[in-house]
């Protein structure tokens, strides 16, 4: 007898025949004297189109003949609605805009409460001040019953839209806050769900096309792409874990309707805000609450491979990918991710990185091509303390998805037999606490070498018969190093010449124990 594998190595044996073959395919921010204010945008180009009116426009109006509160220094005209009034001046703002601003201020009012949000939260009268400001920035904050839009964002009607629309979820947030003196709201959570919504809320600014231009939701996704080893719940970051927001909306929110799809997740976090719960915390209770069936840490995991599939084809389902990205109409791609690549590998040469720090819920991401000579692709990591790290392996065919596998622990390998990968991409991430791993993508000549049953160990069989197979895979030669990693499905086996299925076993003290029938 032999044994028989794709690759065409024959190894003389007695009674049983084992192969390998190919697996199928399945299936606006804070500034140093006030952290509630955003970052000033920077304008390149004046790309507006002027302000769309909502009403034929009317006189400016002295604040002192309204019933709004007082009015802050320089800023003396007023325009007066039931819950909130604009206050500006005429030598940056017109009265026009004015008009226009308040009108944008009563639509989102309207709609955060036609979506089941608590109304934004106010004293007697909400202030919204339009700050003689060339720049375009806003702020909020949880003391005051004032929020800012500057004059500059006037310049581009839709980013007045958006820094308004910002700026008031704000006072939406407040109004669902428990805290007394101090909010229970994290930045991560504060600043991320208000830049992740801001296009859940009317189409234009979802489908706003100058959003790359200006800080938006989309240019902030490309920001955290950019970044993600960092810790995506830190003060830093704050603005930039709006993709995991969306992520989290598309995945667990029941609402499918666009342009609010899966906005009924953001108000479940913050009436978990309201019952006292705050940051991660209230994310658990919200998806606890949904029935969603996951944690923070578990949707974190699979948003780390969301972020790289998302550009691939025939992935195996939507936790894959980003329904906002691919939607008709959305200003760019996300991205896309740059992994840190380790060139081409083959049997001879493999990318290795040492000593990986890991951040506390950061993400690496690396890659490498697959070259000529490669009949076995393998990814391995070693962990080189008692940190949470966590791993995931894609394989692709092109850009066509081919394989994903995860796994975590002191030591972890996965390998795959050559269908046709053309790269492999390997996925880092920690949890709770910082990690440092090792990661190796290599190549792999397989030899088999049966080890049981033997000429003096041999297996009575019949039909129906179940017997264990110990089998060592080794690299190049059989003396060579093991290859770990593979898995039941990957071998085959045949008795006396008849096909004896493997129906169970597993990798044990470096050999591949096999159940064949």
């Amino acid at each position: 007898m032999v044994i028989r594998m794709k690759h065409n190595r024959l190894i003389p044996f007695v009674c049983l025949v084992l192969g390998l073959f190919a697996l199928g395919q399945t299936g606006a921010q804070g500034q140093a004297a006030n952290p509630d204010y955003e970052r000033p945008a920077v304008f390149t180009a004046n790309l507006g189109s002027g302000i769309s009116l909502y009403r034929a426009p009317t006189a400016p109006v002295n604040c002192t003949d309204t019933s709004c509160p007082s009015a802050p220094s320089g800023l003396d005209k007023c325009v007066e609605r039931p819950k909130f009034c604009v206050y500006y001046t005429t030598a940056s703002i017109s009265q026009t805009e004015a008009d226009w601003a308040a009108d944008v201020v009563q639509d989102y009012w309207d709609r955060f409460t036609a979506l089941g949000f608590n109304e934004p939260k106010y004293s007697t009268k909400l202030e919204v001040h339009l700050t003689d400001t060339t720049d375009c920035n806003g702020g909020t904050s949880w003391s005051s019953n004032a929020m800012s839009t500057y004059a500059g964002c006037f310049d581009v009607t839709l980013l007045a839209q958006k820094v308004l629309g910002h700026e008031l979820t704000h006072r939406v947030q407040y109004a669902h806050d428990s805290g007394g003196t101090a909010p229970v709201q994290t930045k991560f959570l504060k600043e991320g769900t208000a830049r992740a919504t801001e296009d859940n809320w009317f189409t234009e600014i979802d489908h706003w096309a100058a959003a790359l231009s200006h800080s938006s939701f989309n240019s902030e996704v490309n920001n955290y792409l950019l970044a993600a080893h960092n810790d995506i719940t830190s003060y830093d970051m704050r603005y930039k874990s709006c993709l995991w927001w969306k992520y989290a909306m598309e995945q667990y929110g029941i609402t499918i309707t666009e342009p609010q799809r899966g906005i009924d997740f953001v108000r479940q976090v913050y009436n978990q805000n309201t019952a006292g719960y705050s940051g991660i915390a209230a994310v658990n209770q919200a998806l606890s609450t949904m029935g969603a069936g996951t944690n923070f840490d578990q949707s974190f995991k699979q948003f780390a491979v969301a972020n790289w599939t998302k550009d691939l084809t025939g992935v195996p389902n939507g936790s894959y990918n980003y329904i906002d990205e691919d939607e008709a109409g959305n200003p760019g791609p996300y991205g896309p991710l740059a992994p840190v690549s380790g060139g081409t590998i083959q049997v001879s040469t493999s990318a290795v990185w040492n000593n990986v720090n890991l951040n506390r819920y950061g993400l690496r991401y690396y890659q490498a091509d697959i070259g000529a000579n490669c009949p076995i692709v393998s990814a391995s990591f070693h962990r080189d303390d008692d940190g949470p790290a966590f791993y995931h392996v894609v394989t692709q065919n092109g850009s066509a998805f081919n394989t994903h596998v995860q796994g975590s622990g002191l030591d972890w390998t996965q390998a795959f037999l050559n269908d046709g990968i053309t790269k492999i991409v390997a996925i880092a991430g920690s949890l709770g606490n910082s990690s440092q791993v090792d990661i190796t993508l290599s190549c792999a000549d397989p030899v088999l070498d049966i080890k049981m049953p033997n000429s003096v160990a041999v297996a009575r069989v019949q039909n129906s018969t179940k017997f264990l197979a110990q089998v060592l895979v080794t690299n190049g030669s059989p003396s060579g190093p093991v290859v770990a990693g593979l898995t039941n499905s990957h071998f085959s086996a045949t008795v006396n010449g008849l096909d004896a299925p493997v129906t169970g076993g597993g990798f044990i003290q470096e050999q591949y124990w096999l159940l064949i029938q």
